[in-house]
């Protein structure tokens, strides 16, 4: 409730605070190492070492991912959209099979602990039934996720099958988003 007064009053509220106060399961540790490996296989050796040089000017769009029909199994690898530097991360997608469940990540390291620490469930499940829905992450961290993961946690493990588009707004001109598909494969 309060946080629905928040923000009809206008305020952002910050997406890690709305799962601090929700009651949620932990982060499955396969999750956090796909998460881990999607970002190694998208950020070159050296740019893990320091951040990448400030652009000052205008908020633009520097990089976008889109997927058709992309399947969620319980047997392939964790579908995960992820974005280094972006200021503004956010997915758009329509579910058009099956339960899917989202697994939020910012972090400004690497590790597995920063992860853990960063990481939070979405707390509502999405269904076919649910329509088109969006989700932004906008902190001050370097690495933001979107992992997709079939089925509720709640022991429907059904695949899933998403459209999603994912955007990278940011002032930094090498900011960049990626995704690492159900066979692993980074695009």
């Amino acid at each position: 409730m309060k946080f629905a007064l928040a923000l009809a009053a206008g305020l952002a509220i910050s997406p890690l605070a709305i799962a601090q106060t929700s009651p949620a399961a932990p982060v499955d540790p396969k999750v956090l190492d796909a998460v881990q490996a999607t970002f190694e296989q998208l950020t070159p050796a050296d740019a893990r070492k320091t951040p990448s040089a400030v652009v000052s000017g205008t908020l633009m769009l520097r990089d976008a991912t889109y997927r058709y029909g992309e399947p969620i199994t319980e047997n392939g690898e964790l579908v995960t959209f992820v974005s280094i530097d972006c200021d503004i991360f956010q997915i758009v997608l329509s579910v058009l099979e099956g339960p899917l469940t989202l697994v939020l990540t910012e972090s400004n390291s690497l590790t597995q602990s920063a992860f853990a620490a960063g990481s939070f469930i979405y707390p509502d499940k999405l269904y076919p039934q649910s329509g088109m829905f969006v989700y932004t992450l906008y902190s001050n961290n370097r690495y933001k996720a979107v992992s997709l993961v079939n089925g509720d946690f709640n022991g429907d493990t059904s695949s899933a099958k998403v459209t999603a588009f994912s955007y990278c707004f940011s002032t930094k001109a090498a900011a960049t988003d990626g995704f690492s598909d159900n066979y692993g494969v980074m695009h």
